[in-house]
């Protein structure tokens, strides 16, 4: 395998951001691979079998097949069920404030551990089946930007994914179709109510601060404005010129055939995609749910550039 320095792009943040799109967007550019959500991939795509984005089950997948073999020596010598396990160790020992005050002296060691080498292997696999140099996981978690921050030999791009949580909550709310499946089986996104999201979002985008101070820090990109204008809402080095269409506010682009493991049902779209500003929430979130979610969060919301009463000027007058 080729043990040369590998580029890596970290989609992290709360769900229900697009954070698909926006690597559906990179994965469109040349150089770059989107492998979609990789904390996913052991529980969703090898044990469940779920679609990837060519449309095939992931383990007949010729791609995650072909890396599988390059990675491991075959599909048949890993234990998807071991290796969700290890996931799962690995998520609890970098818990938030730890990896923060220890997370510098653990990215100097040369020697990662063994779950750590897994990934690594894979992410190296993926890039020279793909011929790529750049790989994108849009998986969301802090404990997923601590595992992939500390892999040696990996350049890393951390991007911060935010999105307005009134609007989170309010999709987050929504029964959806998380993706079709070739037994049969209807796969439902997860719903919450917006007291529950609002805290799982504060959580979420603070302990991502955390993970990302040992690391250099993160590039904040916030839905509502990479949506509206990408080339001035995403950082500098994405070379958002390629493959885009259309108008501000209308902006479209067709996306490349690829093979996306466990991610958002839009992975499967093959016609061009407008990126349109989902603001649903601004009419269909309860009075009562949009002060519940806005106290909750009105620290972060303030600290990212949201304002407490934008985006529902009439919400005062609505009966609870």
């Amino acid at each position: 395998m080729d043990t040369r320095g590998l580029e890596l792009v970290q989609i992290a943040g709360f769900g229900r951001s697009s954070s698909t799109l926006l690597g559906m967007m990179l994965g469109a550019q040349r150089g770059f691979m989107y492998l979609g959500e990789l904390e996913n991939l052991w529980a969703r795509g090898l044990v469940q079998n779920r679609l990837c984005s060519c449309g095939a089950p992931l383990r007949a997948c010729p791609f995650w097949l072909k890396v599988f073999q390059h990675a491991f020596g075959g599909i048949d010598r890993i234990d998807p069920h071991t290796l969700e396990d290890m996931r799962w160790a690995h998520a609890r020992k970098w818990r938030l404030l730890g990896f923060s005050l220890t997370g510098r002296a653990h990215r100097a060691r040369a020697t990662p551990d063994a779950y750590q080498d897994l990934i690594l292997r894979l992410l190296r696999a993926a890039r020279d089946v793909s011929g790529c140099q750049t790989m994108v996981d849009s998986s969301g978690s802090a404990a997923q930007a601590a595992l992939v921050g500390s892999l040696p030999g990996v350049d890393l791009r951390l991007l911060h994914l935010l999105r307005d949580p009134r609007g989170v909550a309010y999709s987050m709310m929504k029964r959806k179709k998380h993706q079709p499946d070739q037994d049969g089986r209807k796969y439902w996104m997860v719903r919450t109510k917006p007291g529950r999201t609002a805290v799982d979002w504060c959580v979420r985008n603070a302990g991502l601060e955390l993970v990302a101070r040992p690391l250099g820090g993160a590039e904040w990109v916030r839905y509502e404005d990479w949506i509206d204008d990408p080339g001035g809402a995403l950082p500098t080095w994405f070379p958002v010129d390629a493959g885009l269409g259309g108008e501000r506010g209308a902006w479209r682009f067709t996306p490349s055939p690829g093979h996306v493991a466990t991610a958002n049902p839009v992975r499967f779209a093959r016609d061009p995609l407008v990126l349109e500003l989902d603001s649903a929430w601004q009419t269909g979130l309860s009075a009562a749910s949009f002060r519940l979610v806005t106290l909750i969060t009105c620290p972060l919301l303030l600290r990212y550039g949201y304002q407490p009463g934008a985006g529902r000027s009439t919400w005062v007058q609505l009966a609870e």
